[in-house]
């Protein structure tokens, strides 16, 4: 056996709510040294390649229901492309997942990339959705973004994620909104759910029901590693019953105004888009997209929803009406 290891440390370079930081993978929380985490790597392969076989084969097997041999194909080089753009940072309390552009540029974390990516997230581990979008609300959260529509992106030259603060990123406003509130509503829906068939990721129910109120760690922190079946290393279970609720309450309330002002945006500038790009950059400016307004009419619907997971009924309202008028 031999392996292909590739090692980033620093992983990027990111502008965080405390300042520049050369964000640290997220294995060195585990391991001491380099040689530490191979070693584990290595001695782990039995483990590693049952957890590998079983995803594979319940992967080929939704695919197939939902398409032919072809799709089952399709679906399991996506899959690896997916978590080939992708890099763990941040810490067990924090966790963070960058994604690098493909066959692009160097742009990362763009948010119209995260978007067709996200269900492949919801179907293998919804926390890593979560991961994806940290640090995008953790950088504007921080004022760094001067513009009051979603960032494109957080940085055009991987691995820099030093943002835009000249608010000079490319120009996709109601894509860019539209995308984030309706992954936010996503992300949520995921983890509200009463029962083992209703959850939206198979795996999801597996492991225990911790959940640590402590508002100063993430929603979804990694504070608990289990051991099941003799395999270390998996995470607790995402969402389910009230653990679900507290955790996407938790979630939403740290950034609703956030949110809020997402979705203001929206109700002001995505009926009748202005011209502006969307993710179809290729076919450059355009005005009055219909694309781009639907996507906004159904961000503002989203927005409704989330108001809802932490009992904000007015805003529920407010929101909903918006949405069904336009």
């Amino acid at each position: 056996m031999f392996s292909i290891a590739l090692i980033q440390n620093p992983v990027t370079q990111f502008a965080s709510a405390r300042g520049l930081t050369f964000m640290r993978p997220l294995w060195a929380s585990w391991f001491s040294s380099v040689e530490a985490l191979l070693d584990f790597h290595m001695l782990d392969y039995n483990n590693a390649a049952t957890l590998a076989a079983n995803y594979s084969s319940q992967l080929a097997k939704d695919a197939y229901a939902s398409g032919s041999d072809d799709y089952v194909d399709i679906v399991a080089l996506t899959a690896r492309q997916v978590m080939g753009a992708t890099v763990f940072s941040g810490t067990p309390n924090d966790p963070i997942l960058f994604m690098k552009e493909i066959s692009s540029n160097g742009n990362f974390q763009t948010i119209d990339v995260i978007f067709p990516s996200f269900p492949f997230f919801l179907y293998t581990n919804p926390r890593w959705l979560a991961y994806l979008l940290e640090p995008l609300i953790e950088h504007t959260l921080s004022g760094q973004y001067p513009n009051k529509y979603a960032m494109h992106d957080l940085g055009a030259h991987f691995p820099n994620a030093t943002g835009h603060p000249d608010g000079r990123d490319e120009y996709m406003p109601v894509e860019e909104c539209g995308n984030i509130l309706i992954m936010g509503l996503a992300l949520v829906n995921s983890l509200t759910y009463d029962t083992e068939a209703a959850a939206g990721s198979v795996w999801s129910n597996l492991g225990a029901s911790n959940f640590d109120p402590n508002p100063a760690t993430s929603a979804f922190s990694l504070g608990k590693i289990e051991t099941r079946a003799g395999i270390f290393g998996l995470d607790d279970s995402w969402g389910g019953s009230t653990k679900g609720i507290k955790q996407a309450q938790k979630w939403v309330t740290r950034s609703y105004q956030l949110w809020k002002q997402w979705t203001s945006y929206l109700i002001e500038f995505s009926l009748e888009p202005e011209n502006q790009l969307s993710t179809d950059d290729f076919a450059g400016p355009l005005q009055l997209q219909t694309n781009l307004a639907l996507k906004g009419i159904l961000g503002i619907k989203a927005m409704s929803q989330i108001s809802e997971t932490i009992d904000n009924e007015e805003d529920a309202k407010y929101y909903r009406n918006i949405s069904e008028t336009y």
